[in-house]
């Protein structure tokens, strides 16, 4: 498995100020082989907190296809270190059931008790249609919002090139994966 951890230096904006207002506060992000909790597997979690005037930005990368139980376990780790208020999007509905059920079939206990959670897509889910959001997906509300991404792939595509990855290690689609998930 690889970690990648970055610490962004820079003088937070005012708008990342009110993003990041609490260190107790994770933002994460699963990228998955399949939405099946069975037969898939998650290939990279992604979180970002805040830390004094820094922000913390983690990826654990499961990188042989076979580290699945060590992502897990960093990724419990960070969250056992404190009382998180946990910010997604869609993770209510998906990421969160989706690794509790990972981390049930090895054994392990959820690091997701009694931390509260947030989740952008059901606030944002209301007001789909009266801003004619076509599908309510995270890049639409981007393309809406006008932020804009270097990233070009979507979840499901990422799926064939994580698996050509594995197949042929290359740093391109190292940083594609990797892109999909920061963004």
């Amino acid at each position: 498995m690889k970690t990648i951890r970055k610490k962004i230096h820079t003088e937070m904006s005012d708008w990342e100020r009110s993003v990041f207002s609490d260190e107790n506060t994770l933002f994460f992000d699963i990228e998955t082989t399949g939405f099946h909790r069975k037969y898939s597997i998650p290939y990279l979690i992604g979180c970002a907190y805040r830390h004094g005037d820094k922000v913390v930005f983690i990826q654990w990368f499961n990188d042989t296809g076979k580290d699945e139980e060590a992502l897990l376990d960093a990724f419990s780790s960070l969250l056992y270190k404190r009382k998180w208020s946990l910010f997604t999007f869609n993770g209510e509905s998906f990421d969160i059931p989706y690794l509790k059920a990972r981390y049930k079939l090895y054994g392990k206990m959820s690091p997701f008790a009694g931390l509260a959670s947030s989740d952008l897509y059901r606030m944002m889910r209301p007001f789909q249609q009266l801003y004619r959001i076509e599908h309510g997906s995270q890049k639409n509300w981007e393309q809406f919002l006008g932020i804009c991404r270097e990233d070009r792939y979507n979840g499901g595509e990422l799926i064939d090139i994580y698996r050509q990855y594995l197949i042929e290690p290359d740093l391109e689609n190292q940083e594609l994966l990797l892109l999909h998930n920061e963004e």
